[in-house]
C-alpha cells in the first residue's frame, strides 16, 4: 500500500527560507490548535497580511492540558529567520518590557505562558526556555521549533494533508478540502460562488454544515458517525461539501478545514482510519465496509452516494431551479 507521503521537520527547515512562510507559520500554528484541542475559547492569531498588524502574533486562552498549546491564556510570538536565537531574545525582551492589551483585555505576565514557535530546528531551545523560566515574569515560558511542530502535525492528519501541499508534499489520494474548492470554483469564468452551488438547495447546505459541525445534519444533536449525501456524482457532492464549508464563517470555517480532509481512494481512507486523532473524512468513492474502520477508530466519515442508490439516511440534494 503506497504510504502518505507527508510534511516532515526537514521539510519545514526548508520552508523556513521562503517569504511565504512568514505569512503562512501563523495561519498553520493557527490550524494545529483547532485541530487538536475542543476548549479553546480564544485563537487569535492573524496570518496572511494581518501579520504586520502591531501586538502579539498570537493570543490564546483554552481550558485543557495539551503538550503543545498552554492551559490557560498564552501569548505567541513567531519568527522564521535562521538568527533563531537572536529572534527569541528580542520578542520575548519586547513582551516582557511592555505587554500590549490584547482583544480580550489585558495581558497579566504572572498569569500567561509565553511561546515562542520557529519552523527552524534550535538546538538550544531547551536551556533558552529554561534560563527564561528562571527570570519568573512569565507563568511559563515554552519553545515550538520544527521537530515539535513536525509532531504537533502527526496529530493533526487534515492539517498535516493542508500543510504537505503548502510544501511540495501533497499526498497521493488525500486533499485539502480548502483546496478542492478553489480548484472547482476557478474552473468557470467567472469563478463559482458557494452561493450559486446552493441556490434554491439552502436547507441541504445547513444540513451538511450542521453535521460537520458534529449534529446528524436535521437538527439533532446527537452526533451521527457517517452522512451520506446524494447528487449527480461523487466529483460533485465533494464540491459541495467543499462549497458548504466555504459558507461558514472566517473562524469556523478555519475551524472545520482543521479537523476535515478528503480520500479519494481505498489507500488513504485506510491510513487516515488509523490515525489516533478523530477527524471528519470526506470520501471522494464509494467506501463500502472501509467506512466502518474508520468510524471504529473514532473518526466520522461522509459518503457520496448516486441518484437512486436509495440508501437510508442519505441526504438528497435536490436538482437546482432554474429560477433559483
Amino acid at each position: 500500500m503506497p504510504s502518505l507521503t507527508l510534511a516532515t521537520a526537514r521539510d519545514l527547515t526548508r520552508w523556513a527560507a521562503y517569504r511565504t512562510a512568514q505569512e503562512e507559520l501563523p495561519a498553520l500554528v493557527r490550524r494545529l490548535i483547532h485541530a487538536t484541542t475542543t476548549t479553546a475559547t480564544r485563537v487569535g492569531i492573524p496570518a496572511g497580511d494581518a501579520v504586520q498588524i502591531g501586538g502579539y502574533d498570537g493570543v490564546v486562552v483554552i481550558a485543557e492540558d495539551h503538550a503543545f498549546v498552554p492551559n490557560g491564556a498564552s501569548v505567541w510570538e513567531m519568527g522564521v529567520t535562521a538568527q533563531v536565537a537572536t529572534k527569541a531574545n528580542g520578542d520575548y525582551e519586547k513582551r516582557t518590557r511592555e505587554q500590549p492589551v490584547s482583544d480580550w483585555g489585558p495581558v497579566v505576565p504572572a498569569e500567561t505562558t509565553f511561546v515562542f514557535v520557529t519552523p527552524r530546528r534550535w538546538p538550544g531551545k531547551v536551556e533558552w526556555a529554561e534560563a527564561r523560566r528562571r527570570e519568573g515574569v512569565w507563568r511559563d515560558v515554552r519553545v515550538l521549533d520544527a521537530d515539535d511542530l513536525e509532531a504537533w502535525l502527526e496529530q493533526a492528519p487534515a492539517t498535516h494533508v493542508w500543510f504537505s501541499g503548502r510544501v511540495g508534499a501533497r499526498p497521493p489520494g488525500a486533499d485539502d478540502l480548502g483546496e478542492v474548492w478553489q480548484d472547482w470554483a476557478q474552473s468557470t469564468n467567472p469563478p463559482l460562488s458557494p452561493a450559486l452551488m446552493f441556490a434554491g438547495r439552502e436547507e441541504s447546505r445547513d444540513a451538511i454544515t450542521g453535521w460537520l459541525r458534529g449534529g446528524q445534519g436535521d437538527g439533532g444533536t446527537t452526533p451521527s458517525p457517517t452522512l451520506g449525501v446524494e447528487s449527480e456524482s461523487p466529483e460533485e457532492t465533494v464540491a459541495l461539501i467543499a462549497a458548504a464549508i466555504q459558507s461558514l464563517g472566517p473562524e469556523e470555517r478555519i475551524a472545520v478545514l482543521a479537523r476535515t480532509v478528503l480520500a479519494r481512494d481505498a489507500d488513504a481512507l485506510t491510513q487516515l482510519a488509523g490515525s489516533g486523532e478523530p477527524v471528519v473524512i470526506v470520501c471522494g468513492f464509494a467506501p463500502g465496509d472501509l467506512a466502518l474502520r474508520a468510524v471504529r477508530g473514532g473518526h466520522r466519515v461522509l459518503i457520496p452516494r448516486v441518484r437512486g442508490e436509495g440508501v437510508t439516511g442519505t441526504l438528497t440534494l435536490p436538482r437546482p431551479h432554474r429560477e433559483a
